[in-house]
């Protein structure tokens, strides 16, 4: 079976497990996909943080 999973930059991520597979490594695999894309959204999570944090302090330093 496939599995459609939505990622952190709004695209999809297929998650795979093929009849006849042994059934826990198909979902050790599964698990190991979605630790990855965790993985990528939580770097991108801490880029965007860092961006807003940039803009805040620029804004913040034109109102003095």
């Amino acid at each position: 079976f496939e599995r459609a999973a939505p990622t952190a930059s709004g695209r999809t991520t297929r998650l795979r497990a093929v009849a006849g597979d042994d059934s826990l490594a198909s979902l050790e695999g599964m698990v190991a996909q979605l630790r990855t894309a965790v993985q990528q959204r939580d770097r991108y999570r801490a880029m965007l943080e860092k961006i807003a944090e940039l803009i805040r302090d620029e804004l913040g330093e034109g109102d003095d």
